[in-house]
């Protein structure tokens, strides 16, 4: 079994955000953003810092959201089913970035496991302009027994580090 981090963004969470507590058993629909390269390594799963995963497996079949321009690759590898936006570049993929639960608009895959733990973390910001800044990553995290924990009176925006337990894909 590996503790595979799954971020939540504010936005998501508070719009159709799922309820959920540390111990219970979930499903989540996930989507992958980063980095995608054709690799001819077996499925392999690994965290990585600062929440990141690096995640080798088999390009599947399409899938589609209602929502969203473009269609998606599903991914697995191991216990862990994701999808990409657009085609993947090969049969064997590795993976490295961030899983995310978005909810709205991309294609996703559908990964089981147990909720082991859950982090609020305050988004760092980058001002462009006076009008905002954009995202540079997320500040430490604060442990939550709970989705429905987070700091009404934080800072927008944060986003929700879910630790889910899945079957490795090194044992099958």
């Amino acid at each position: 079994m590996v503790n595979l981090p799954v971020w939540v963004q504010f936005w998501v969470q508070e719009c159709c955000g799922v309820s959920r507590r540390v111990g219970d058993q979930v499903e989540l629909l996930l989507t992958f953003h980063g980095e995608v390269a054709e690799t001819d390594e077996p499925d392999n799963l690994r965290v990585l810092d600062d929440g990141q995963v690096r995640i080798v497996g088999a390009a599947g079949s399409q899938v589609d959201h209602a929502h969203h321009a473009s269609a998606g690759t599903l991914i697995a590898s191991g216990g862990v089913q994701f999808a990409i936006e657009g085609e993947a570049p090969a049969d064997r993929v590795c993976c490295t970035g961030r899983l995310w639960e978005d909810r709205h608009g991309w294609p996703t895959g559908l990964t089981a496991g147990r909720l082991a733990g859950i982090r609020w973390h305050p988004a760092l910001l980058r001002m462009v302009s006076d009008a905002g800044g954009s995202i540079e990553g997320y500040g430490p995290g604060q442990e939550l027994q709970s989705t429905d924990d987070w700091p009404a009176s934080g800072p927008d925006p944060w986003a929700l580090e879910l630790t889910v337990r899945v079957r490795d894909a090194a044992r099958g």
